[in-house]
């Protein structure tokens, strides 16, 4: 690149009440945001990271993180009121105690069955509840990706 050449930054895509669902270890979270905003751009040897910033429903701090690869899922609905847990990630544990209760998780820890259950009960919940996508990177999708287009469609 020369003295002449300007580098044009990419332009950030803002939406107001979203709702992010981004999974983890155990499963996927649900934040309501009051906004949130995404950009694809370059990040360390990654030539397009999806990078994520926004604000909780009710607090006043940014929030943020960068999506390279396939790690990171995350989904972005229009709108707030959505359920906060689409799985259940918790299950009782019979114990010889009656006075003592144990969980633990259904499944083990970024166990890719995680993303089935959770692409599954979001494909059944969006063909009862229509809502818009803003933005979707999820693992195996194409349950969530019929849904979506049909509604495009139709």
């Amino acid at each position: 690149m020369n003295a002449t050449e300007t580098v044009t930054e990419p332009t950030w895509t803002r939406v107001e009440n979203a709702t992010l669902y981004r999974g983890g270890a155990f499963g996927y979270s649900r934040t309501e945001c009051r906004w949130i905003e995404w950009v694809v751009k370059p990040y360390a040897q990654y030539t397009a990271a999806t990078h994520v910033k926004f604000v909780e429903k009710g607090k006043r701090t940014a929030r943020g993180f960068v999506r390279c690869g396939i790690d990171s899922p995350f989904i972005i609905l229009k709108g707030h009121g959505h359920p906060k847990d689409l799985v259940e990630v918790w299950k009782d544990v019979p114990t010889n105690d009656p006075n003592f209760t144990a969980r633990q998780t259904r499944h083990s820890c970024f166990s890719n069955e995680w993303d089935k259950e959770f692409n599954a009960a979001l494909a059944a919940y969006l063909d009862k509840n229509p809502t818009g996508v803003f933005l979707t990177a999820l693992q195996d999708t194409k349950a969530v990706d019929e849904r979506i287009a049909a509604r495009e469609e139709g």
